[in-house]
């Protein structure tokens, strides 16, 4: 495997330790079960996301399709954060098969690619992948689209964690809000790790080609 710089080498160690605590968690009897395998696939996903180092060496070459849709699923990852804020907030959350309309996105984006991507042969997948004069349109509104549904769920997660505080403090005068405190601190966490991130997509997006 060929690691070119120092972001690659925490991408790849951020990947490891996702998936390490990922298995963790799943590992474990105690607790919330609903809650352990909502962060353990939110996990899994980043760790796909981080490791797409590894992917574009070892996948991307002989499956570009499928290397595709691995970085695809990334879409399912701010939902299933959004269920996990929900299942350690709210005492009666259980998964139900209406929640399912959240993919929505992550099928949107895999329909916008089947014509000129999924359809193509094999060389066009490849050139599509590794062009360096820019990306097409529908990688474009794919990244606008992704970015959109992470800004959505981030402050989705918000006013759920700021609700289930002020009931706290409603009915229980000292109640203990540190719980709150550490899911707040770990939205924002992931908030800044958006920030960065989108800013990069844009400059990396203005660099090439333009709608």
């Amino acid at each position: 495997m060929i690691i070119n710089s120092i972001a690659d080498v925490l991408n790849v160690l951020s990947a490891f330790f996702s998936l390490f605590f990922a298995f963790y968690l799943m590992s474990l009897k105690s607790g919330n079960r609903t809650s352990n395998l909502l962060i353990s696939f939110f996990l899994i996903i980043n760790a796909i996301d981080a490791g797409s180092v590894i992917s574009s060496q070892f996948i991307v070459p002989r499956h570009p399709g499928f290397g595709l849709l691995l970085n695809t699923v990334i879409f399912l990852g701010p939902p299933l954060l959004y269920f996990y804020i929900c299942s350690v907030t709210y005492q009666d959350f259980k998964l139900k098969w209406k929640y399912l309309w959240h993919s929505l996105p992550f099928v949107v984006a895999i329909l916008l690619l089947i014509p000129r991507f999924y359809l193509a042969d094999f060389d066009t997948k490849i050139h599509i992948l590794r062009a360096e004069d820019g990306l097409i349109v529908e990688f474009k509104i794919i990244y606008l689209l992704l970015h959109v549904q992470i800004t959505a769920y981030i402050i989705a997660s918000y006013i759920v964690i700021l609700r289930s505080k002020k009931l706290l403090l409603e009915n229980y005068s000292n109640g203990d809000i540190n719980y709150y405190n550490w899911l707040f601190t770990f939205i924002t966490l992931i908030a800044i790790e958006t920030v960065v991130s989108t800013f990069k997509n844009v400059f990396l997006i203005r660099r090439h080609l333009s709608f």
